[in-house]
């Protein structure tokens, strides 16, 4: 993040960050807790991780997929070339 606001990448990247680091996977109250934002943005969240095929809801539990773990490796390496100088 390079400003003080979450852009909707920012945000797709924390809640995939968030759901790759549990290794039972992770319910939606247990990442709303983790996240620390509002459940509308979480929701929205959610649904483009869905949308764009980069998590999986199975047994209501989150999973990421490989294009997820994908994303953010590239995700990661934008940030890193965006705060060098």
């Amino acid at each position: 993040m390079l400003c003080g606001r979450r852009t909707t990448y920012d945000t797709l990247a924390l809640i995939l960050e968030k759901i790759s680091q549990d290794s039972a996977n992770i319910t939606v109250t247990r990442l709303f807790y983790k996240m620390e934002t509002s459940y509308g943005i979480l929701k929205q969240g959610l649904n483009n991780a869905l949308r764009f095929k980069l998590a999986e809801l199975r047994d209501k539990r989150y999973h990421i997929t490989p294009k997820g773990l994908a994303f953010l490796e590239t995700w990661e390496k934008l940030q890193t070339f965006l705060k060098e100088e």
